[in-house]
C-alpha cells in the first residue's frame, strides 16, 4: 500500500503561504469583490415612501368626504382641488414604491447569490485567524506603481544569467 506523503505546511507566522491559505484568502477577496457590485439597499427609503403614500391616500379621502357634505360651491371646489392634489401625490408615491420594491427585490436576489461567498468568507476568516494569518495583509505588498520597477529589477537580475544570443545583447552588457 502506497503511503501518501504530506506536503510540508508553512510554520506559523512564516511569510510564505500554503495553497490552502491562499485559497482561503481568495475566498475573503471574492466576497469583497461581490460587495463592490452590490445593489443599493433601498429598504429604509421604501418604508418611508410606503408610509407617505398611505398617509396621502388617507388625506385624500378626508376632503373627498367633506366635499360631498359641503353645500357652498366655492368651498366644495377648493376641497375637490385638495383631493385631486392629494391623489396625484399619492399616485406618484405609489409609482415610486413600485420602483423601490423592484430595486429591493434585486438587492434580495444579489444577497441570496452572494450569501454563499459570505459564508465561505466567514469560514475562511475564522480558519485563517486560527492560523495567525491576516487575509487583509497581502503576501507580497507590490503595488501597481511599484510593479514596473520590480519587473525591470527582476529582468536585470536575470539578464546576468542568460546566455548571449545576439551581438546587440553583447553591446548592451558591455555598456553596463
Amino acid at each position: 500500500m502506497a503511503r501518501r506523503l504530506a506536503s510540508p505546511r508553512p510554520r506559523r507566522g512564516h511569510p510564505s503561504r500554503g495553497r490552502d491559505e491562499r485559497r482561503k484568502c481568495g475566498c475573503v477577496c471574492a466576497y469583497e469583490r461581490e460587495k463592490a457590485w452590490a445593489p443599493d439597499c433601498v429598504a429604509p427609503e421604501l418604508s418611508g415612501t410606503l408610509q407617505a403614500a398611505q398617509r396621502h391616500h388617507a388625506i385624500a379621502q378626508l376632503p373627498a368626504a367633506e366635499a360631498e357634505q359641503e353645500g357652498e360651491a366655492e368651498r366644495q371646489a377648493q376641497l375637490e382641488r385638495e383631493v385631486a392634489d392629494a391623489r396625484a401625490l399619492a399616485d406618484l408615491l405609489d409609482w415610486r414604491v413600485a420602483e423601490l420594491e423592484c430595486a429591493d427585490e434585486v438587492r434580495a436576489l444579489w444577497y441570496a447569490h452572494a450569501g454563499r461567498d459570505s459564508c465561505r468568507r466567514a469560514t475562511a476568516r475564522t480558519e485563517l485567524g486560527a492560523r495567525a494569518i491576516d487575509p487583509d495583509q497581502p503576501e507580497r505588498a507590490t503595488t501597481a506603481q511599484d510593479w514596473p520597477d520590480a519587473q525591470d529589477a527582476g529582468a536585470a537580475a536575470e539578464d546576468e544569467h542568460r546566455p548571449v544570443t545576439h551581438e546587440a545583447e553583447l553591446r548592451h552588457r558591455q555598456a553596463a
